[in-house]
């Protein structure tokens, strides 16, 4: 699975290599005069996929990703990113989303878009896949950045009915590309029993830099759920530090 993952996300980075390429050449089909907007890739190894809080690799598995994404001068964006993940049934999970982000006055930061959750391969039985709205707001302050998100789903993950999900970060710049990355959020969902666990938070703290044109982490990151309540004492609601290291192009 980390091979095929690998394969994915380097074929992601080839893909947007030549798109970039093509963008200068006059005489390509697909150039900048033929197709508006800009294609980006990344590719991102991380020592374990997390997300609010939860492992999605379970301990210790590390997990390689990848991205393709397509930008507009207008605002409006496309882009699709996989990651190996460990649960029944499903070795791959895709997000593919969409949306517009821009600014107010030049002051505020905003995006609106929605996400498709979809794992290739699961039994359709287990309603792994889910979609979801998204809404953020943020501003640049200067000595930090703050921002806030908000997430719905009308029909969460396993067929867990309504699901809101708020996230609060703050970015503070420390020394050159140094910086600290701090992060709430809260989870809730309608049918908890369905889901595994109870509503919860969850919260991380990192640091994070730039060195020899990549981009890393070190985070910290912990749910306020006790090991009974996380999946019938899985253990994937545990601290974690994750360190990953990525290049986008």
């Amino acid at each position: 699975m980390i091979a095929r993952m690998f394969s994915v996300a380097m074929a992601l980075l080839v893909a947007s290599a030549g798109l970039a390429w093509a963008e200068d050449d006059d005489n390509d089909l697909i150039g900048e005069d033929n197709f508006p907007g800009e294609f980006s890739a990344s590719m991102n190894f991380v020592t374990e996929y997390l997300f609010r809080g939860l492992s999605q690799t379970t301990s210790g598995v590390p997990a390689l990703q990848g991205s393709i994404d397509w930008s507009h001068d207008s605002g409006f964006y496309l882009g699709v990113w996989g990651s190996n993940v460990k649960f029944t049934d499903a070795t791959l999970e895709t997000d593919w989303y969409g949306g517009w982000s821009g600014s107010i006055a030049d002051v505020v930061d905003v995006g609106l878009g929605g996400i498709y959750y979809y794992y290739p391969g699961a039994a359709s039985m287990l309603n792994y896949d889910y979609f979801e709205v998204t809404g953020n707001i943020g501003h640049d302050w200067g000595p930090l950045s703050t921002g806030l998100s908000i997430y719905y789903s009308p029909d969460y993950f396993g067929n867990s009915g309504d699901a809101f999900y708020i996230s609060t970060d703050i970015g503070v710049p420390l020394w050159k590309s140094l910086a600290l990355n701090l992060h709430h959020g809260f989870q809730s969902i309608e049918k908890n029993t369905v889901f595994g666990t109870p509503d919860y938070n969850d919260f991380s703290v990192g640091l994070s830099a730039t060195i020899l044109g990549f981009d890393t982490s070190l985070t910290f990151s912990d749910t306020d759920l006790s090991t009974a309540d996380c999946f019938g004492g899985t253990g994937l609601c545990n601290g974690t530090v994750v360190f990953s290291v990525g290049r986008s192009i």
